[in-house]
């Protein structure tokens, strides 16, 4: 039966890396919580924060990396953030995998892929070479690659983007995990595969009752995949909510010019597409106060000297001093293209 409450918190989550030049403040506050069985998007720019959250909460950050102490990460009632590394193997690929953004780097280009799921098996899940062979041919025919007692054998570079994923997917589920972290799945992949790879997801989740904690920079995606919906600015989540209500009603001055960016089919060349001016603040140094004021088109005295926390506003939440006392008069979101359909 699913837990009653989350299975997973983030709490405060702080990840800094300790540079020449100084600290970067790559992750700086973050929360948000997930259940079993749904999936939850962290969406923003490059550069946002989205990647290091997930290596935090597997604890794969490595130095000059550090988790700055006070954040908590629990994970079925574990606070992984405190966990020794011996404690963390027990959770990572069993409990807690993580399908990672380039198949080609991450899988290994000298093994085959059947040898590759295998070992994922026999080192979490502690079977002999047979089983661990049945269970890796299992999990290919699961995620629907093709002949998949030859490609048992095939190495990476035999294999296509689409199925290089395929076999990533394989391997992060062969020991059934309660939650899964997918880090851009379908970059690099064509709008076809990015379809195929996104509906297996879907089927997945509804099949084996897993969570999925999905990062991308995809709109678009985000339609598709999600129940709940993270938007990240700058090392922090600036409104979280229901995917649905965030798209429809923005609270967040940044969630709306990411929403009015998207283009939309139909345009003409007299309809430029409405960009996010000037750059987003360094790391190293970030502002007094919101960290979005420079850019936005709604900025008043406040926003330059105090940071927002998190503010209910509706069914969301929004780091904004707009939604003080309230969900703001927000332009209304834009229809996000689904062009995975």
């Amino acid at each position: 039966m699913p837990a009653l409450g989350p299975l997973l918190h983030v709490r405060n989550l702080r990840t800094w890396f300790s540079k020449r030049a100084g600290v970067i403040r790559a992750v700086d506050g973050v929360d948000f919580s997930l259940k079993e069985g749904e999936t939850l998007c962290l969406v923003g720019e490059s550069g946002c924060g989205k990647t290091v959250t997930a290596l935090s909460i597997m604890g794969l950050v490595d130095r000059p990396g550090r988790i700055v102490p006070g954040s908590q990460i629990l994970f079925a009632g574990q606070d992984l953030a405190t966990s020794t590394e011996d404690q963390l193997r027990e959770v990572r690929g069993n409990e807690i995998s993580m399908i990672f953004q380039e198949p080609m780097t991450s899988l290994n280009p000298v093994y085959t892929a059947g040898d590759q799921i295998m070992e994922a098996v026999r080192l979490h899940q502690g079977v002999d070479g047979r089983r661990a062979r049945r269970r890796a041919l299992e999990m290919m025919e699961l995620v629907g690659i093709p002949s998949a007692e030859r490609r048992l054998r095939d190495y990476p570079h035999q294999m296509s983007g689409g199925m290089r994923q395929r076999v990533m997917i394989a391997m992060a589920l062969s020991c059934s995990p309660r939650l899964l972290i997918a880090d851009e799945p379908t970059t690099a992949l064509d709008v076809t595969i990015q379809a195929q790879i996104l509906e297996l997801m879907k089927d997945l989740r509804d099949d084996l009752g897993m969570a999925i904690l999905l990062i991308t920079h995809d709109l678009g995606v985000v339609a598709e995949m999600a129940d709940d919906v993270c938007v990240m600015y700058a090392g922090r989540v600036v409104e979280r909510g229901p995917v649905a209500e965030v798209f429809a009603r923005p609270q967040h001055p940044y969630t709306e010019a990411l929403l009015h960016s998207i283009p939309v089919l139909g345009m003409t060349q007299a309809e430029p597409l409405r960009v996010i001016r000037g750059m987003v603040p360094s790391p190293l140094r970030w502002p007094a106060g919101c960290r979005f004021a420079a850019r936005c088109d709604h900025v008043f005295g406040r926003c330059l000297t105090e940071d927002p926390p998190l503010l209910p506003a509706g069914p969301q939440e929004s780091a904004c001093w707009l939604c003080e006392h309230g969900p703001r008069e927000a332009a209304r979101g834009v229809k996000v293209p689904d062009v995975l359909r």
